[in-house]
């Protein structure tokens, strides 16, 4: 027990470093002291939360004041409209005195074309009268001149009405302005009333005159008549002018007391106004408290980021004691892994530990002097046992699909989901065996390779079965055995396989050392004896060799895979690690061929076995200690999976060879570990949060207060840079137009 003894001398004296696990007791200490530090904290941010809610609670209040006084500008705001539609038909009766007047002045247009005709007709009797007509000239001038007055009142109301929309854009400045615009429009409508009177005086006169000619133009008296029809057409025009101006001024009228009550309902809005800036001073004074209350908040997250870099050291700390941990459970598992090694391979310390294949009885024995040496140690013992193949392929099934997160995942919501997808097969090669396991929906005709496992809530029928003595080590121990067989024993053998321009010397103890080898010993030979070994890199005769190891003849089942072992067909995707892993990516690293088929294989074990030991010396120099094996390994995995496990131009492509899945290296371990502390129920898990209700709620209420502050923040930002419109008074009637 040589190599025992010694390993567990090493595994004592890292259980006997007890300072890294009182480095881990005071770092706890620590961390229990900030996170109570951290609870302080959080109970001062409970308190400032509820300051926040009395401020909010006084917010609410302000708006609902804000509210009322809204309330009361839409009110002023619709009378203001119905003083608008008083107003706009005010207007329009406007319109129709204007229209009105329009005909008027048509029909004294017409009149005047009359008049223009009996001049025409009358033009020598004028001649004679000219005296008169001077006189009728300097009357008709006078008429000239009011009607240039008119002109300018008309221009004068135009300017007026400009004045009255600009004043109107200008509502709640200008309405003293308007009043005293209309009582400018009220005079000149007087002016103009004056005007024609004039008017009427002036055409009185120029019936005195014609009077006083009427004698002596008996001769024209027909055609004055006529002037007088005219001209009493004219008078009556000018009668319904004036009394379309006094409903002008009785519109005009209507309208400033309509003004007057927009000026009124501006006096309410400019009350609501300042109610509202009262009631916004208020939330500003609201606001400010929020502000102190958040400054309170940062300064409790200032202490709380203090205490967490706290709890930062500590974890660095904890880090470190973890570290050395690690290295002392490194150190025991390196121990362990050379016990096991001992155990299994019997190449450490040959004269006393024996392989567990060729003597069950004395490995018992041994397995029962580790059990008690293991329960000296701080180890929570439960006792040991070896693994079956079947159970090292269903433990690295076990370990793919967690990892994939194949059987259940936790979702953000708070569930542990299904996530709906199919579980992928493990393909496992190592150094003794090698192991197939998949799920399968076909019959299992071999019970023992089939094992039922309940996970999670769901019933899995997984295939699997373990190859022993085809692992990558025994293969090409069997592999030398057979040629050396094939080739009667000699001292010196070719060896098919290796490259061209290798060659080694091997001792036969080495070859003949596993019960893998065993039938191929002849009946007597020498241990000690050194074997020569020639390379030829011959790619047939390697595939013919390598053939032979395994056994596709014999099959008892309805389909094998090969050595009389019933197999399943093969569905759906699968990992491949271990040495499949690394024999993968060394072939498409030295070949540059991508291996994604079964055809690309073929092509790439043939590339890598008419290769020269030198040229592959070149493309691979950090693997110079395996470079002869690489050929037959490509050829025997070529083999077991083309051949043997059955995979083809469908299935193969769905084969992902992976070192790791995630973070975490593949293998039997993880599954094993897993299953034994029942990480893996057999049940659903049930639902959990990943916080209490509390704090979503706490930080559901902080996401909305954001919001809040972020949108009131932003309408006071507007409310109070916005500047008053600068409005100038026009200087001519064109600006104002």
């Amino acid at each position: 027990m040589c190599c025992v003894s010694a390993e567990f001398s090493n595994i004592s004296a890292e259980f006997s470093n007890s300072v890294v696990f009182s480095d881990i007791s005071v770092v706890f200490s620590d961390i229990s002291v900030v996170f109570s530090n951290i609870s302080a904290e959080f109970s001062n941010i409970s308190v400032v939360f509820s300051d926040i809610s009395v401020v909010f609670s006084n917010i609410s209040f302000e708006f609902s004041n804000i509210s009322v006084v809204f309330r009361n500008i839409s009110v002023a705001f619709s009378n203001i409209s119905v003083v608008f539609r008083n107003i706009s038909a005010e207007f329009s009766n406007i319109c129709v005195v204007f229209s009105d007047i329009s005909v008027v002045f048509s029909n004294i247009s017409f009149e005047f074309s009359n008049i223009s005709v009996v001049f025409r007709n009358i033009s020598v009797v004028f001649r004679d009268i000219s005296v008169v007509f001077s006189d009728i000239s300097v009357v008709f001038s006078d008429i000239s001149v009011v009607f240039s007055n008119i002109s300018f009142e008309f221009s004068n109301i135009s300017v007026v009405f400009s004045n009255i929309s600009f004043e109107f854009s200008n509502i709640s400045v200008v309405f003293s302005n308007i009043n005293a615009e209309f009582s400018n429009i009220s005079a000149e409508f007087s002016n103009i009333t004056v005007v024609f009177s004039n008017i009427s005086v002036e055409f009185s006169n120029i019936s005195a005159e014609f009077s006083n000619i009427s004698v002596a133009f008996s001769n024209i008296i027909v055609a004055f008549s006529n002037i007088t029809v005219a001209f009493s057409n004219i008078s009556v025009a000018f009668s319904n002018i004036s009394v379309e101006f006094s409903n002008i001024i009785v519109a005009f009228s209507n309208i400033i007391v309509a003004f007057s009550n927009i000026t009124v309902a501006f006096s309410n809005i400019s009350v609501a106004f300042s109610n509202i800036s009262v009631e916004f001073s208020n939330i500003i004074v609201a606001f400010s408290n929020i502000i102190v209350a958040f400054s309170n908040i940062t300064v409790a997250f200032s202490n709380i980021s203090v205490e967490f870099s706290n709890i930062s050291v500590a974890f660095s700390n904890i880090i470190v004691a973890f570290s050395n941990i690690i290295v002392a459970f490194s150190n025991i598992s390196v121990a362990f892994s050379n016990i096991s090694y001992c155990l299994v391979c019997g190449s450490i310390c040959p004269p006393v530990c024996l392989n567990m294949l060729s003597s069950p009885q004395q490995s018992f024995q041994i397995l029962q002097e580790v059990s008690q040496k293991i329960q000296s140690y701080p180890f929570d013992y439960r006792g040991a046992s070896v693994l079956s193949g079947q159970e090292e392929g269903a433990y690295g099934w076990v370990t793919v699909n967690y990892l994939s997160e194949n059987f259940i995942k936790y979702g953000f919501v708070g569930h542990w989901l299904s996530p709906s997808r199919p579980t992928e097969g493990a393909l496992d090669l190592g150094g003794a065996s090698t192991q197939i396991t998949f799920e399968t929906r076909d019959k299992i005709e071999d019970d023992t390779d089939m094992i039922k496992l309940r996970l999670y809530g769901y019933e899995y029928s997984v295939y699997t079965h373990s190859f022993l003595c085809y692992g990558q080590g025994q293969v090409l121990k069997r592999l030398l055995a057979h040629l050396l067989k094939s080739q009667g024993y000699s001292a010196s053998i070719i060896h098919p396989c290796y490259p061209v321009g290798h060659s080694t010397n091997i001792k036969l103890d080495s070859i003949f050392d596993s019960p893998c080898s065993d039938k191929y010993k002849a009946q007597t030979y020498n241990s000690q004896s050194t074997l020569s070994v020639r390379g030829s890199g011959h790619y047939e005769h390697c595939l013919g060799n390598v053939s032979e190891i395994f056994s596709f003849d014999n099959c008892s089942f309805s389909q094998c895979s090969f050595d009389n072992v019933f197999q399943p067909n093969v569905t759906g995707s699968f990992v491949a690690f271990s040495a499949f892993f690394y024999l993968h990516s060394f072939l498409e690293r030295i070949t540059g061929i991508r291996v994604i088929t079964p055809s690309l294989l073929d092509q790439a074990a043939k590339t890598v076995c008419q290769m020269t030991y030198s040229q592959m010396l070149i493309r691979a120099p950090e693997d110079q200690a395996r470079l002869q094996d690489y050929c037959a390994v490509s050829v025997f995995v070529k083999i077991l999976m083309l051949r043997g496990y059955s995979f083809d131009e469908t299935t193969f492509p769905h084969i992902s060879f992976q070192k790791k899945v995630g973070d975490a290296s593949v293998g039997w371990a993880l599954g094993y570990m897993l299953t034994l502390s029942n990480l893996l129920p057999a049940e659903m898990p049930a639902t959990r949060k990943c916080l209490s209700m509390e704090v979503w709620g706490a930080l559901l209420f902080l996401l909305v207060f954001l919001l809040v502050a972020v949108l009131l923040f932003t309408l006071l930002k507007v409310y109070f840079i916005k500047k008053p419109v600068d409005y100038h008074e026009p200087n001519t009637v064109s600006e104002t137009l």
